[in-house]
């Protein structure tokens, strides 16, 4: 057996040496890979530049993307050598995609180098469009989105068939000879050279106004109710009206409410809660009748205001001529009572959806202006916010989480106040001054 293997390994080892070194197969580096990958975002377009790599010699370039959500394509084309930029556009606008570029050779493709980018849309929307209803006629406010490129804007109302064209300019439009009761539904969209926005939307129903006269004593609160019922609280009573401003029902005894934003009520829509003067402190009454169910009196002293309400029932609001601000069960006995250090007296309550009821002092607590973030079960401070000016004013949470005040500088400079604090409104009950989100005494 060795005598025949011996001599095959002979053979193996005289053929291998026979071979001379041009037999020898070199590596290969004539597909170099592309350089220099960048890529800049567009709408709904991304434009891909790159480079070559000194020494390569490439015959095209291949180009391909994928999308980073499987429900999204991709897509791949193959541009010219001399081409060193591609715009490759259909993308969808928020979806991040991977760019891929390989050099093409006449026997392959070189190495690939990636980029990502998000195309984004520059066709931006108006927003906070707010419809304003009166006698025959409807008023409409926005604000413009922040763009050069905007061109106009194009109503669209239900009962036309034609958009009404408004200058770029413009904040608000009105719409005139419409028909009072009806509802109208109006889209409004921003126009662009490359094309429009998305529609934002709003509704309203036109109606006669009515004067509501008073019979006795000076208006200081007004709401409504989801019935369309209006509550009017006076230095002397407190009444119900129907829509068309025929009394319901007035208080039977003397009631003298506060002037700023003196009423609230409770998630059913059947608990009117009213602040009162002179120490009188908190009234919740039953809407049905007028009749009073309790009464809780500050213990602060002066004048109650600026009640809002919690999704659990509980009532919240402080007192002018004192330093507190009061939490009081639906039943009308005292949930917390805290001492803010420095008289509140006009700066209004509001509650976010972490939790915490935001509110500002007008009067220094030492040294600083404070808005303090209790926690609405136990009033502990969970928050603090120190400022060198004075606030006067009810704060308010915007969609972007922050919490907006006013503010008075020196020579009675005025000024917005935004403080970021991760939480938006609570929109489930009457949280801020006014109700609701938008402040217009309505729940």
């Amino acid at each position: 057996m060795k005598q025949i293997i011996y001599p095959i390994f002979t053979l193996l080892i005289l053929l291998f040496c026979a071979c001379n070194e041009e037999d020898i197969p070199g590596a290969s580096f004539d597909r170099m890979e592309a350089a220099g990958l960048n890529a800049v975002a567009g709408d709904e377009e991304v434009i891909l530049s790159w480079e070559a790599l000194e020494g390569s010699n490439p015959i095209g370039y291949y180009l391909s993307w994928t999308a980073s959500s499987l429900t999204v394509g991709g897509g791949e084309k193959t541009v010219e050598e001399s081409v060193k930029t591609a715009t490759i556009t259909g993308l969808v606008n928020g979806e991040t995609y991977t760019f891929s570029v390989q050099p093409v050779y006449p026997k392959g493709r070189g190495g690939k180098i990636s980029v990502t980018a998000k195309p984004v849309s520059t066709k931006i929307a108006a927003t906070h469009l707010i419809a304003a209803a009166g006698d025959q006629k409807i008023r409409l406010r926005w604000t413009k989105p922040n763009s050069d490129n905007l061109t106009e804007y194009k109503l669209l109302v239900s009962s036309l068939s034609d958009p009404i064209i408004i200058p770029k300019d413009k904040e608000s439009y009105e719409v005139t000879g419409l028909t009072n009761d009806t509802e109208y539904e109006f889209l409004l969209i921003c126009v662009y050279p490359n094309g429009t926005s998305d529609a934002i939307q709003a509704k309203a129903t036109p109606g006669q106004v009515y004067s509501i006269i008073v019979p006795n004593g000076t208006s200081s609160a007004v709401a409504v109710d989801a019935s369309d019922h209006v509550y009017i609280g006076t230095n002397s009573a407190i009444y119900k009206l129907d829509a068309s401003g025929n009394e319901v029902w007035k208080t039977s005894r003397t009631i003298n409410v506060t002037e700023r934003g003196a009423f609230a009520m409770d998630n059913s829509g059947t608990t009117l809660y009213a602040t009162l003067k002179g120490s009188a402190g908190l009234m919740a009454l039953d809407m049905s009748t007028g009749n009073s169910r309790w009464t809780y009196a500050n213990t602060g002293g002066g004048d109650a205001y600026l009640p809002i309400t919690g999704p659990d029932g509980t009532i919240y609001f402080n007192d002018k001529g004192g330093k507190k601000i009061y939490a009081v069960h639906s039943n009308g006995s005292l949930k917390w009572e805290k001492e803010a250090g420095a008289a509140l007296t006009y700066c209004g309550l509001v509650l976010a959806d972490n939790g915490k009821v935001y509110c500002a002092t007008q009067g220094k607590v030492g040294s600083a202006y404070v808005i303090y973030g209790l926690n609405a079960s136990t009033g502990n401070v969970d928050y603090r916010y120190e400022s060198e000016q004075q606030f006067m004013a009810s704060a308010s949470i915007g969609p972007d989480k922050r919490l907006y005040i006013g503010t008075i500088g020196s020579e009675n400079v005025g000024s917005l106040l935004a403080l970021p604090i991760e939480a938006g409104l609570e929109t489930s009950s009457w949280s801020v001054r006014g109700g609701n989100m938008w402040g217009t005494n309505r729940k």
